[in-house]
């Protein structure tokens, strides 16, 4: 069996079996070897270090090779998957399925640009800092190097930038507690995503999280612990989908150690196998840990250390009270 998944592998190119099955296979504007279906634009088919087609379809939280592929998009098991395959491989065509092309959209899609910074950063420190929990030391190191701000609507912007230095991704967080208000900006490339000591760096280590909060809740946690928070790098999914982690890692051959922190329930899971199926496809050699949460995420984790030592401290208060 061995074998035969292999040869599908070395075989069938995943574009080119999209298009025999019904769907429309387009380069992706400004990737070389790249593409999205017309149908589902958030499943993107690249290349691997073998040159081997992948896929990771963003929306739906899965990735692999064409065998994977195949199950996704047709709703196949494994078996059913390389039975079929192997048929087209060896020269039967598989039914086509009916997927027209859909309309093509009435207007380009709006060019990434950056929120209107607003020239106070209180609302944002009140949020990171008291309502989150997070270090006050490595919030100043965000602002300063222009990682996070507060926008004109009093936001907090978390800013994902290239390896051209360029800002290219962008997501933004209501700073008000009892309103969940969060998304990213227009345009923003998903496969940037938000991080920490990692571009323009050389980091050898790497945390990976769902969500920027949650990345800073990691550096402060090492912090709380005494730990050197610079000595790793942060990296957020902006979700569960791993596409960020596989755009970043061709560019740091020298990370060796990975550690997945996504949130401790089911979508978590999913993420933490996903992740682990994109770093296979890319040949990644290091170790990967899983690091989920005690709680539900590492921002909960967090708040509940906060919360320990602030009751420790009022009870030092009361113990050594002079009117005791």
């Amino acid at each position: 069996m061995a074998n035969v998944t292999q040869a599908i592998k070395d075989n069938i190119r995943i574009t080119e079996y999209a298009e025999v099955i019904g769907f429309h296979p387009i380069r992706r504007k400004g990737q070389k070897e790249s593409w999205c279906l017309a149908e589902h634009d958030s499943l993107v088919i690249k290349l691997d270090r073998s040159g081997h087609q992948w896929f990771v379809w963003n929306s739906q939280g899965v990735s692999g090779s064409i065998i994977d592929f195949a199950m996704a998009i047709n709703g196949w098991d494994s078996a059913t998957a390389i039975s079929e395959l192997r048929q087209y491989m060896g020269g039967r065509i598989p039914t086509p399925h009916s997927h027209p092309l859909p309309d093509p959209p009435k207007k380009e899609p709006s060019p990434f640009v950056l929120p209107l910074k607003n020239s106070s950063h209180s609302r944002l420190k009140a949020y990171l800092c008291k309502t989150r929990g997070l270090d006050p030391r490595i919030v100043s190191e965000l602002l300063k190097q222009e990682a996070i701000y507060q926008d004109s609507r009093n936001n907090v912007v978390f800013v994902g930038r290239d390896y051209d230095n360029e800002a290219k991704y962008a997501s933004f967080r209501g700073t008000l507690s009892d309103i969940q208000f969060r998304g990213d900006v227009e345009g923003s490339n998903k496969e940037i995503g938000f991080s920490m000591n990692l571009v323009g760096q050389a980091p050898t280590r790497l945390f990976v999280c769902e969500s920027p909060i949650d990345a800073m809740s990691v550096a402060s946690m090492l912090e709380y612990f005494n730990r050197d928070s610079h000595s790793y790098a942060y990296l957020s999914l902006g979700g569960t989908a791993p596409n960020a982690l596989a755009y970043h890692l061709p560019h740091h051959p020298q990370i060796n150690t990975i550690y997945l922190c996504q949130d401790n329930d089911e979508g978590g899971l999913k993420s933490r196998a996903a992740c682990r199926k994109a770093l296979e496809q890319l040949g990644y050699q290091g170790r990967v840990i899983n690091k989920p949460p005690i709680g539900k995420d590492f921002n909960d984790d967090l708040l509940s250390l906060r919360h320990a030592q602030q009751e420790q401290t009022q009870q030092h208060i009361q113990t050594h009270s002079i009117t005791r």
